[in-house]
């Protein structure tokens, strides 16, 4: 049974409600924007990613990670992002399969193999197509820097994204 609401009470973002017990006209709630980083068999570029995003924009946006495989053995990814003090360790990873897709706002495809999961037609949609960095071979330190180099881009490309769904300037990208 639901409950009616009565003038004067709080809706559940805190704004009074009027004597009809609606919010008042023009004040529609907001919804938070919800980002899912989908990716392929390799998670670590997602991560570092969800990584970025969660540092820079704190609790204005919400992220979350999911993808075809939840490997986590890649210490080169961890690593990288130790460099700059974001402990990857502590993050989720899901199985895209187990995530409520209607409850994202935004879905970044971070690599070309995550292009093949079914999303909801009305989704913001942004194709990142990263190549991964686990593909260099040869010594610790010279992989390493592959590492380095696709942490700088995910963080340039985290931070633009913060940039345009914060400002409202986000876009859908053509399927």
């Amino acid at each position: 049974m639901e409950m009616e609401a009565k003038p004067g009470e709080r809706d559940s973002s805190g704004k009074r409600l009027d004597a009809g017990g609606n919010r008042p006209a023009g004040e529609e709630m907001a919804r938070k924007p919800n980002i899912l980083l989908i990716t392929g068999e390799r998670p670590c570029l997602g991560l570092m990613a969800e990584g970025v995003i969660r540092y820079v924009a704190g609790s204005l946006v919400g992220v979350e990670t999911a993808g075809r495989s939840t490997r986590r053995d890649d210490p080169f990814c961890q690593w990288a992002m130790n460099e700059i003090g974001i402990d990857l360790s502590i993050l989720q990873l899901e199985p895209l399969g187990r995530k409520d897709l209607r409850s994202f706002t935004h879905f970044i495809l971070v690599d070309s193999s995550a292009e093949a999961f079914p999303l909801p037609e009305e989704a913001r949609v942004e194709h990142w197509r990263l190549p991964d960095p686990a593909k260099v071979r040869g010594e610790p330190s010279e992989r390493i820097v592959a590492y380095r180099i696709m942490r700088n881009r995910v963080e340039r490309l985290a931070k633009a994204l913060i940039a345009r769904v914060l400002e409202g300037q986000d876009h859908v990208a053509a399927r």
